[in-house]
């Protein structure tokens, strides 16, 4: 029990009992699988102070599974998102780069955009996407996820032809495009 209250999330909080064949559930995590919903173990504000790299991890987890992220703990998110910048810059990119190829990339863009965790992130979009931007032009977040799009795309085809990844520094370079033009 103890070491499923050190998990951050409800569905990773289940443990598989070899010896019976049973899933073993401290925290309610098979009602949250079977509810769709990702959620901070506990208090979500004690869960991400003690380390907010767990912000990316629910919403990661969320966009990997289609979930909906459970109110309590995506209002946490929402409040907490600035303690991102606290944890080691290692730390967030090694996070970031799991959600850059996991082929649900367009899913998390929209929630870390939403939560404003993206610009915890890439602080230089802070004051682009406060810009007005020209009447003719499309929102930088219409532009932001389209690219997430195409990066989903080109990281499911390597995938399925069993192709290496794209590189991170060009898939980071098509994320700075938007900025670029601004």
């Amino acid at each position: 029990g103890e070491d499923a209250q050190r998990r951050d999330l409800t569905v990773n909080g289940l443990f598989y009992e070899i010896e019976n064949n049973t899933i073993i559930d401290y925290v309610d995590g098979i009602a949250d699988l079977d509810k769709s919903v990702i959620q901070f173990i506990g208090e979500p504000e004690r869960r991400i102070t003690r380390d907010p790299v767990r912000m990316l991890r629910a919403i990661r987890h969320a966009a990997r599974m289609v979930f909906a992220i459970a109110p309590v703990s995506w209002a946490g998110i929402c409040q907490h998102h600035e303690k991102l910048t606290l944890c080691p810059p290692s730390r967030i990119r090694d996070e970031f780069l799991k959600v850059l190829h996991s082929t649900a990339f367009a899913e998390w863009m929209k929630m870390a955009l939403d939560s404003e965790i993206f610009f915890d992130i890439f602080g230089l979009y802070r004051k682009t996407l406060c810009q007005k931007e020209g009447a003719d032009e499309k929102p930088y977040r219409e532009k932001l996820l389209a690219i997430a799009e195409v990066i989903d795309r080109c990281s499911g085809l390597a995938k399925e032809e069993g192709k290496k990844e794209l590189k991170n520094d060009f898939l980071l370079a098509m994320l700075l495009i938007p900025w670029a033009n601004a």
